[in-house]
């Protein structure tokens, strides 16, 4: 009983201690896009290194947090980041749109991983961005290259498509958030979700199925890449609908539902670290709309003349999907221990597991000091 009071008496430090670690946090990612205004890149390698390590920086906060506060600042920090790069930098925007969608499906994947079994939702104003960025797109793509054609180019309309899939994705993603918040309409979450576990998959193999038999990038590496992209996105749609039925079959709690959980949390993991690979490597700078894109592919490859000798695209997009199969399983498991430990670090606060044991302990010396039988773990009696 005096050590849980002991540990009761640590936890108001421990708050604070984290209270000051998120506004130190939230002040550093303040800090950073007027920072990034006062150095310009000399050269294409150093923008390159600059770029990522500023997206590594921001985005796991961005993903991660559940403070307004933070998430706020992550926000600032990503849009002002954004503003520089593309100003001051010349970063491509392609970059930052197979970045943006990259850092969604991992966050998916995170919430599939550490969720019991429901569809993949977002908070409904983070999906509400989303929906505004894919609007914005499928109108912009509407309007400037299918609008006044008479018949329209095919390219465009699947073009047009992706963005509207896309969206709509966005949209039902945050849905169950948005229900669940308003109180006349929460009764219509439930059916919501379960609508959810058809649609979710059916909207993901739409998205493969145009990925792959559309020409997004006209160069071979981005051609090959777009067209792994899309086997990605099939396989991720087959591995939501197991989820789903897995989950309608057996409790969450059972082993191959978690298994279930963390396969599916890897295919949206693995999906995103595709996108962001590719934003790296082929989108930094460069017009990729032309196949003309520039990224950390186009570095690695040249020689001391600057000439790129690029390796079979193939064989170089599968090398790097080979690499990404390894770090998104290395995320998957990271992310599953970070839960694993969040849940003993529960059981060990006051108020959960750690204070029913302690007081049940207490009990059992007290009636130990009484002559009554305690009953121990291994069935002996003192």
């Amino acid at each position: 009983a005096r050590e849980v009071a002991s540990m009761a008496a640590v936890a108001p430090g421990r708050c604070a201690g984290c209270s000051v670690a998120r506004a130190a946090a939230v002040a550093a990612l303040l800090a950073l896009p007027p920072l990034c205004n006062i150095f310009v890149p000399s050269s294409e390698t150093l923008r390159a290194c600059l770029l990522l390590i500023y997206q590594i920086w921001v985005w796991p906060v961005a993903i991660c947090s559940k403070s307004p506060a933070t998430l706020g600042a992550a926000g600032f920090a990503l849009l002002a980041g954004a503003a520089v790069q593309k100003v001051k930098w010349d970063i491509s925007s392609g970059f930052f749109g197979h970045i943006v969608a990259g850092m969604a499906l991992i966050a998916g994947g995170r919430s599939a991983i550490l969720g019991r079994g429901e569809p993949v939702t977002a908070r409904w104003f983070v999906a509400a961005l989303g929906c505004v960025m894919f609007a914005f797109a499928t109108g912009s793509q509407y309007y400037h290259t299918i609008l006044g054609q008479n018949p329209p180019k095919l390219m465009h309309l699947v073009h047009t498509a992706i963005y509207a899939i896309a969206f709509t994705l966005a949209l039902i993603i945050g849905m169950p958030d948005f229900l669940r918040s308003t109180p006349r309409l929460q009764a219509y979450t439930a059916s919501m979700l379960e609508a959810r576990q058809l649609m979710d998959p059916a909207c993901l193999l739409a998205l493969g199925v145009l990925l792959y038999t559309h020409r997004h990038d006209p160069s071979e590496i981005g051609t090959q890449m777009h067209l792994l992209l899309g086997v990605l996105l099939v396989l991720l749609s087959l591995v939501q609908l197991l989820h789903a039925v897995v989950h309608n079959a057996f409790d969450a709690a059972a082993a191959v539902s978690k298994l279930t959980r963390r396969l599916t949390g890897f295919c949206w993991c693995l999906t995103g670290l595709w996108l962001v690979h590719m934003a790296f490597f082929l989108y930094v700078s460069g017009d990729e709309a032309r196949g003309k894109g520039r990224g950390i592919h186009h570095l690695i490859w040249r020689d001391k003349e600057g000439v790129v000798k690029e390796p079979l695209p193939t064989e170089g997009a599968g090398f790097y999907l080979a690499c990404e199969i390894i770090v998104g399983a290395v995320l998957v498991l990271a992310i599953g221990d970070a839960d694993a430990d969040g849940a003993q670090r529960a059981r060990n606060m006051p108020d959960g597991g750690y204070r029913a044991s302690m007081l049940a302990h207490a009990d059992d010396e007290s009636e130990a000091l009484n002559g009554k039988p305690v009953h121990l773990q291994g069935g002996d009696e003192a």
